[in-house]
């Protein structure tokens, strides 16, 4: 009998912990998916505009023209 009460005792403790886990799952996977990622724009190299004639370098002064 004891072990029986061992064992079934645990079961809703169980199934609620799992129950909890499953809802942090399908939560963060709303918040990653609804989270847009920000845009990655690479430096062009020193001396150059990238095609865009008068376009700024990084520092805010004029693009050496080659």
């Amino acid at each position: 009998m004891s072990q029986t009460v061992a064992i079934v005792l645990p079961l809703p403790v169980v199934l609620a912990l799992m129950v909890l886990l499953f809802v942090l799952l399908v939560l963060s996977a709303v918040v990653l998916s609804l989270n847009s990622p920000a845009p990655v724009r690479f430096p062009s190299p020193p001396g150059e505009n990238g095609g865009r004639a008068g376009a700024d370098d990084a520092d805010g002064l004029p693009a050496a023209q080659s």
